[in-house]
């Protein structure tokens, strides 16, 4: 359905998602941090380094993966007679999802600092709707997946049975 191997899709969502569960584990710990009482300047410096590495973890993956983004982001089909705009924003895919990772950082730990509220989501935001899309997108191709075997098993079946009528149809007239 996308534009590479299996190997290499399942080398990445696995590395993604372990990335996902590291992100839900720092947000785990400062959770607990904060539930044991840890001075409210502490636990800001925690949650601001937990972002940090957050961030660093999504755009070492966004870089390691950046052919492969790139792939998906392209398709199937020759580049060149991709839409240039599909083609830049391929090439670059990588870069703005870390130019997105140190502004969303930035932004976070400023509004941390000062208390603001809404701080996290910044970060939380678009990562939890990745996540969300991927899942929808992967129960839809699950359920096309099974729709398009059965329907594919239903039409083998009508030719087969179509083969086998025109054999006994061209024996009946071989006999006359």
């Amino acid at each position: 359905m996308i534009n590479l191997s299996d190997e290499a899709a399942e080398k990445m969502q696995r590395q993604w998602r372990r990335a996902a569960l590291t992100v839900v584990l720092f947000s785990a710990f400062f959770v607990w941090l904060a539930f044991i009482g840890l001075s409210a300047d502490t636990l800001k410096l925690v949650v601001i380094v937990c972002l940090l590495l957050s961030a660093l973890l999504f755009g070492t993956l966004a870089y390691k993966h950046r052919q492969d983004i790139k792939a998906i982001i392209l398709g199937k089909g020759e580049p060149s007679n991709k839409p240039i705009w599909r083609r830049t924003l391929a090439s670059q895919a990588y870069l703005i999802m870390i130019g997105y990772l140190i502004v969303a950082w930035v932004f976070s730990t400023y509004r941390i600092l000062l208390n603001l509220p809404d701080s996290l989501s910044i970060i939380g935001s678009p990562i939890t709707a990745l996540i969300l899309a991927v899942t929808i997108y992967s129960i839809v191709l699950i359920v096309v997946d099974r729709f398009y075997v059965a329907r594919q098993k239903r039409f083998e079946e009508r030719v087969l049975l179509a083969h086998e009528q025109e054999k006994q149809n061209l024996q009946k007239k071989e006999r006359r």
